[in-house]
């Protein structure tokens, strides 16, 4: 199952996998050593949501999906993570504290 994830195009994952790569994920994770409820606490759900999600009875919304995304990439691609991480666009990464220090103070003509 980990070789066909790892074949999906990493740039599509990066930003939201769809419904069903979202299900082939959570298959993949319990193979970490844990059952539907430990993921569950784990990645901080209810565990009847988690298991909605692996039945495919329900779909996580777009923070769900990455969520389960990051989870089994921390799993099974911890070496790839930073590098995937460094290749997302500017607009989805956070902003420094730098950067955000001076965001919506507007400087006067005084």
């Amino acid at each position: 199952m980990a070789l066909a994830l790892a074949e999906l195009a990493i740039e599509k994952l990066l930003y939201t996998p769809n419904a069903e790569e979202t299900r082939l994920l959570l298959a993949d994770l319990p193979r970490a050593g844990g059952s539907v409820p430990r993921l569950a606490a784990w990645l901080g759900l209810a565990a009847p949501v988690l298991s909605d999600w692996v039945y495919g009875k329900r779909s996580p919304r777009t923070p769900g999906r990455r969520l389960v995304w990051l989870a089994w990439s921390l799993v099974f691609e911890p070496n790839n993570l930073v590098e995937w991480l460094a290749r997302m666009p500017r607009r989805c990464r956070p902003r420094s504290k730098r950067s955000s220090q001076g965001a919506g103070v507007r400087a006067t003509g005084n």
